[in-house]
This record gives C-alpha cells, sequence and structure tokens, in this order.
C-alpha cells in the first residue's frame, strides 16, 4: 500500500493504460521559516504526483537543504527525482530530475516568534526523459521563481504557505515518433509551452517535537494544456503530494520550556 493515498493503486492502473509522456511536473517547495542566524534544516521523504485530470501519475523522492547565514538571509537548495514505469511498451515511460537553489530573506515575529515569513528567489532545472518501444522525448527547462512565504512555527507544529510564481522556459527538446500524428502533437506541445508563467501555492505541514518533525506537503501547479485533437492528451503532472522527515539543528528551543 502506497504511504501517501488510498488511490494510489487506482492511479496506477489508470496510468497504465494511459497514452500520455510526462512533459512537465509539479515539485514541493522548500520553506524553512528560520528564527534566527547559524540554523539548518534538512529534510527529505516520498511524493507523488498526479494529473488530476487524467491520472497520469508519478512517485518519487525529495531532498532539501536550508540554512539561515545571517539573522535575515537564508539560502536554500533541493532536488527531486521522479519516475513513472510503464509495463507494456505500447504506453509511455518517463523519469525526471529537478534541482533548485535559491536565496532571499526571513523574520519573524510575536510572542516566542511564532509567526515567520520569508520570501525566496531562485532558479530551478528539470530534466525529463520518455520512452516507448524505439519512440523517445526529452526535455530541458528553466524555471526561474519567487516564492513568499507566511506560516507559524511551534516546538510541536509549523504550518505554512507558499504561493510560488514561476515562469517555466523549455531550453532544449529532442524526440523520435513514429506515429505521425502523436509526432505532431508532441512539436504543437512544445511551440505552445516554449514559456509559460504558472503559480503554484503549496501547504506545509511540519509535526512533532522541537527538532525533528514529521512533514507533509502539498502544492498545485496552474501549468495547463489543452490538445484541440485529444482531449486525453495532458502531458503534464500538477498535484504533488509529499511525506519525510525534517530535521531542524538550532538552539531556538533552548529557552522553551
Amino acid at each position: 500500500m502506497r504511504p501517501l493515498t488510498c488511490l494510489s493503486i487506482y492511479i496506477t492502473l489508470i496510468i497504465l493504460s494511459s497514452c500520455s509522456p510526462s512533459m512537465y511536473s509539479n515539485t514541493g517547495h522548500n520553506a524553512p521559516l528560520f528564527h534566527q542566524k547559524g540554523e539548518v534544516n534538512i529534510a527529505g521523504g516520498y511524493n507523488e504526483t498526479v494529473n488530476t485530470e487524467t491520472g497520469l501519475y508519478a512517485e518519487g523522492f525529495d531532498l532539501k537543504f536550508a540554512t539561515s547565514v545571517s539573522d535575515h538571509t537564508v539560502i536554500h537548495s533541493s532536488f527531486t527525482h521522479q519516475w513513472n514505469s510503464s509495463e507494456t511498451s505500447d504506453n509511455w515511460s518517463a523519469k525526471g530530475s529537478y534541482f533548485e537553489v535559491g536565496g532571499g530573506r526571513y523574520g519573524v515575529t510575536g510572542a516566542e516568534n511564532i509567526a515567520a515569513g520569508e520570501i525566496i528567489g531562485g532558479i530551478g532545472f528539470m530534466s525529463l526523459k520518455n520512452t516507448k518501444g524505439n519512440d523517445y522525448i526529452d526535455a530541458v527547462i528553466i524555471k526561474p521563481y519567487v516564492q513568499p512565504t507566511i506560516g507559524i512555527t511551534h516546538k510541536i507544529i509549523d504550518v505554512a504557505f507558499t504561493p510560488r510564481i514561476a515562469y517555466i522556459s523549455y531550453l532544449n527538446n529532442d524526440y523520435s515518433i513514429m506515429d505521425v500524428e502523436e509526432r505532431s502533437e508532441i512539436r504543437r506541445f512544445f511551440d505552445d509551452k516554449k514559456s509559460t508563467l504558472v503559480i503554484e501555492p503549496g501547504v506545509t505541514l511540519r509535526l512533532g517535537y522541537k527538532n525533528f518533525k514529521l512533514i507533509g506537503q502539498w502544492s498545485y501547479s496552474t501549468f495547463k494544456y489543452e490538445s484541440i485533437f485529444d482531449d486525453e492528451f495532458k502531458p503534464y503532472l500538477n498535484r504533488y503530494l509529499s511525506i519525510g522527515l525534517s530535521i531542524l539543528i538550532t538552539d531556538r528551543y533552548n529557552s522553551i520550556n
């Protein structure tokens, strides 16, 4: 049984009959919500992404790192790897990786600094590879982004809301597809989605005690493509879910009972 949702088996069955490759995948947010200089947050876990209309599906893992290099400056980086394997050569299989790095400003206020906020800008790079028999589609994406976050932090629970804004551009694409109609559809996709502004809101929940907490995250991307010939051709994964472990290296709790 998948750890995230009871729908995973159903989704997996859908993807085995899906005719769409994966040309974009939403990823989670790195939102540490620091209090002071010298803090470090390391997080990692399992993720699932799905197209909410067709069931196109992938799974993978995340690794996140962030540190506060001054009383108001933060830097972070994240890595995501995802895959979707088909059991037959008649359907698309996909795998991809995403890496981002960024930096920005953070601050806290309120009793025991319970209210926190940050704004981070950065750039991400995504590599995608799709195969079906002898056919293949490769794509490279660059993704500059601005990521504001507001939330609450406590020794037991952290909650953060992040409405990320990003600009997705396909730097390179290469494909070889025998079917003429499918090849034409892929060409139209790259022509139409060469550059796209997206909004990707997300919620992060960390639950545990002080330095060690379980972390769960949900996010949604407005990335969308409408084919004029095939209603089922929606080669993107717009909803993201993850669960994992977050470790915070800090002395902020030393004065809190």
